[in-house]
């Protein structure tokens, strides 16, 4: 266990990059065109409902998953332990923290110009498109994390190296896709990029999808619970 970071559980490692389990050409590829698949309605002008963008951007990632995995879910899900609990609870409460700090400093500094976002209900189709989109920006970053390490592991034979290069991608990747609707590349890089970087921490740390995906969950679910408490106020 040389090559993993002391923060690791023992017993699990990301899987595919280093060949455990084999992928053939054809599953490498199809994990290529899922990454593209995922990517392409925030590039490309593609109408659809709300609802229908939330599926779309789970279902492109999740059945190539399941399709290389060859039935052995394992590989990306697993049963939450009670020290997974912990994590989660911190993994909820870190980026909220660095959120506030992250938007203070943007308009401390004046990186992003002041926009005024109009309040609206929280409909329930939102919430249920939130809870099926956000396991598909999970799986997203998991894929490309394997995608990343499989390529640098190749010319390096070095895990911590390969992790290190593939958090920085995930993280500028991740903040690029927020872009716009969000605020400026440099607010979106500082917010969404580098505060995914907790969980990816989540999931390294645990090899469980579900631990960084509930993190995530509940994260996004803050200002929906804040809005909830103020209307019972």
């Amino acid at each position: 266990m040389v090559d993993f970071f002391k923060f690791e559980n023992d017993g699990a490692d990301v899987p595919f990059y280093n060949g455990i389990p084999n992928l053939s050409k054809l599953e490498w590829f199809i994990l290529m065109i899922a990454e593209f698949l995922f990517v392409a309605p925030v590039i490309f002008p593609i109408r659809m409902s709300e609802l229908a963008f939330s599926f779309y951007m789970c279902l492109v990632v999740l059945i190539p998953i399941l399709y290389v995995s060859r039935g052995n879910l394992g590989l990306f899900f697993k049963k939450i332990k009670r020290s997974d609990i912990k994590l989660i609870i911190f993994c909820v409460i870190a980026p909220f923290v660095y959120s506030m700090m992250m938007l203070y400093i943007v308009e401390y500094f004046k990186l992003a110009p002041v926009t005024l976002v109009e309040e609206t209900p929280t409909a329930v189709i939102t919430v249920i498109g939130m809870i099926v989109q956000l396991m598909g920006e999970e799986l997203f970053k998991i894929v490309l994390l394997i995608l990343v390490m499989a390529l640098v592991y190749h010319f390096s034979k070095n895990r911590k190296l390969s992790i290190v290069l593939s958090a920085i991608v995930i993280m500028i990747a991740f903040g690029s896709l927020h872009g716009g609707a969000y605020g400026t590349l440099v607010q979106v890089l500082l917010i969404q990029g580098l505060g995914s970087i907790f969980d990816l921490y989540s999931y390294l740390k645990t090899k469980n999808v579900l631990v960084s995906y509930i993190a995530h969950l509940l994260f996004d679910f803050i200002p929906i619970a804040m809005e909830i408490f103020l209307l019972l106020l």
